[in-house]
C-alpha cells in the first residue's frame, strides 16, 4: 500500500473580510462603551431617584394618625405626625392615653 501524500492547501486572505471584522469591532466598542458610560448610570441614576423618593415618602411623610368611637356619642380625632416610626409611635401614645381615660390624648410628636 502506498503512503497518502500531503497536500499543501493554500487559503487565501480575503480583505474585504478583514475590513468586516475590523469595522464590526470596532461597531461593538463603541457600543458597548455608549451603553457602559450612558445607559447603565441612567439606570441607575433612576433606580436611585425611585428609592429616594420611596424612602422620603415612607420616613419623612406627614401621616394621619386617628382615633375614633363608635358612641354615643361618635367621635373622631386626628394628628398629623411626620415619618413612618413617629406615627408608630403616637398611635401607642394615644391608645395608652385613650386608656387610662384622658379625653384630650394627643401625641407629643402630633404637628397639629
Amino acid at each position: 500500500m502506498a503512503p497518502e501524500r500531503c497536500r499543501l492547501v493554500w487559503i487565501g486572505f480575503d480583505t474585504g473580510g478583514i475590513v468586516a471584522s475590523i469595522v464590526a469591532f470596532v461597531l461593538f466598542v463603541i457600543l458597548l462603551a455608549v451603553f457602559v458610560f450612558l445607559v447603565l448610570p441612567g439606570i441607575f441614576f433612576f433606580a436611585d431617584a425611585l428609592m429616594i423618593t420611596g424612602g422620603l415618602l415612607l420616613l419623612g411623610g406627614a401621616w394621619t394618625v386617628e382615633a375614633s368611637t363608635p358612641g354615643p356619642p361618635a367621635e373622631t380625632r386626628s394628628w398629623r405626625v411626620r415619618g413612618i416610626f413617629a406615627s408608630r409611635s403616637a398611635v401607642a401614645e394615644v391608645a395608652r392615653e385613650l386608656e387610662r381615660g384622658d379625653v384630650d390624648a394627643a401625641p407629643d410628636a402630633a404637628t397639629t
